[in-house]
Order: C-alpha cells, then structure tokens, then sequence
C-alpha cells in the first residue's frame, strides 16, 4: 500500500541522498509518494558558502533526475524561491503532503528509515490504530539502546528488559519518523509554526500520546546542519540498534498483535502514562514478550 511521505531538505545532499536510498530501498518503498520540499539558498546565511551551495544545487539535480522518480509511484519536489526557514519548509511540506493523502509520514533529510518502516506504518493504517481517539501519531523511532550512555543501562539491555511488549507509548510527539493522521494534523495545522518540540508540547497539552516501536525503525544520523552547531555527539544522533539489526519480520507488531485489545486499554489506560515510558499495556504484554523471547533465543 502506499505511503505518502512528505521529505524535508535543504543543502546536506550526503544525508538527503542516504534518506532518499532508505526508503527507497525499505519494503513497499516503490510503493510510496514521496513530496520534497528544499529550502532555497538564496538571501540565507549559507548564500556565500560554497558547500551549501553545491549540497542544494546537487540534492536539486537528484530530484530533477528521471531515474529517482521512476524508482517511486509517485514523486514530485517544490524548490522554495528564496530561503523561509527550516520550521516553514517543514509546515508547507507537511501541509501539502495533506492534500495528497489522510496519512502521512514526515521525515527530514537526516532521518534514515529501517527495512520494515513503511510496513509497521501500513500496519498503524490497516489496522484502525491511528483513528484511535488518544492516539496522536506513531513515531517509528525509539529511545531505547541508544549508542551513548545516558540512559539508564536497564533501558537499554533488551535481555533486563525482558521484552515487556514490541510497542510502547509516551504522552509527546517525537519528530523524527513520525506518522501523522488527518485528524491530528487538524488539530495543529492552524497554530503550529514548524518548530519540532513545539508539536510535543501540544500532544502533551491535548492528552494524547504516540505508540512506538521498543526497537526503533529509523535512525537520526544528523551530526550538522543549519539546527546544529559543529560535531555534536549525542544519544538520539548516534542509534547502537535498530530493527535492521534483527530479523524481526516474522514477530514484529504488524504481523501480529491484538488489535481489539490494544485500543481498548490505549483509551483505557491513559492517565498511567508518563514521558517516555518504556512501560508496555498489559492487556497484550506476555503475549508479544513470549513471542519476542522465542524468536531472539535463536540469535
């Protein structure tokens, strides 16, 4: 089924490429519509540097070529006349990717996806999930086992863990990966400048939340870029495990889980959430970690 997926860039052709490759190269990618919105480099701060330049005119040229939209059902990308801005680029983008599709996953150009990313947001689709009342959106990538160490080290060792489910919840909006329904969308739409914690702060506000997977599906490699200044070693940049390390297809949550049970304890259960809960609803939980220990006993 296909994905729209609207693709956020702007001068880091190295990143735009990798993230491009990635869902090209995911299950069902040839399936997806793909709307990139670039950022121009005229009248920014980068108009005078000759990487940026190159970078914008290269992930341009990348776009323009007839070989990446054949890859794609669907492939269209605006070019912004002047610069408006990292947050801007993001809404408009968003925005018109609305106007293609009820669903819609966001991901910028330092996002990579994983093999099975766009199956575990065709399961959210299928499945009713995303209609359910609290149910902000799913975001397919995961705090847990993170490269750096701040993090409690029970969060991160899958085996302490003891698998207590292959989803979770956190009453916040990550903005990496994220797989947005119309109906949330109308809910920011009007007031939503673009800025990424902007949208967790009003997830929090309305009381929703967002379900993600324990193992994350997609990788944030950004390490530069006109948010970031220089080098910057940090958790959520630097992914030790993501679901391409394991071969899950056959146990990962769109294939197999009570549906039913699922949204009846997220409508439930709400007012037991906390920010970033590694804790699972216990209405399905034995279930997917008997699932979970049997399959990675065999790794």
């Amino acid at each position: 089924m296909s994905t729209q997926i609207a693709l956020i860039a702007f001068d880091r052709f190295d990143y735009f490429e990798r993230a491009l490759a990635a869902i090209a190269n995911a299950e069902t990618g040839s399936e997806a519509s793909i709307l990139v919105f670039i950022d121009s480099i005229k009248n920014s701060k980068k108009e005078k540097d000759p990487s940026s330049v190159l970078g914008n005119s290269r992930i341009i040229e990348k776009c323009k070529d007839v070989a990446t939209a054949g890859i794609f059902k669907n492939f269209e990308y605006f070019v912004w006349p002047e610069n408006v801005g990292c947050w801007k680029n993001k809404k408009e983008c968003v925005g018109a990717a609305f106007e293609k599709s009820d669903h819609v996953l966001v991901v910028e150009d330092d996002v990579i996806l994983a093999e099975n990313a766009l199956l575990f947001c065709d399961w959210a689709k299928k499945s009713g999930l995303l209609d359910s009342r609290k149910l902000f959106q799913l975001s397919l990538f995961s705090y847990f086992f993170p490269a750096g160490s701040s993090y409690p080290e029970e969060e991160q060792d899958i085996v302490s863990n003891s698998l207590e489910g292959l989803i979770y919840i956190r009453n916040w909006a990550t903005p990496w990966g994220w797989y947005l329904p119309r109906k949330s969308w109308d809910l920011i739409k009007d007031e939503w400048n673009g800025w990424d914690q902007w949208v967790g702060h009003k997830c929090q506000e309305l009381e929703m939340v967002e379900v993600a997977p324990l193992i994350s599906h997609c990788d944030n490699i950004g390490m530069e870029g006109t948010n970031r200044r220089g080098i910057e070693r940090i958790d959520t940049h630097l992914r030790e495990t993501t679901s391409d390390d394991f071969n899950i297809s056959e146990w990962a949550p769109h294939l197999g889980m009570n549906l039913d049970e699922f949204k009846r304890a997220l409508e439930d259960d709400i007012g037991a959430l906390t920010r970033h809960s590694g804790k699972v609803y216990g209405r399905f939980k034995n279930a997917t970690a008997k699932v979970a220990r049997a399959k990675l006993s065999g790794l």
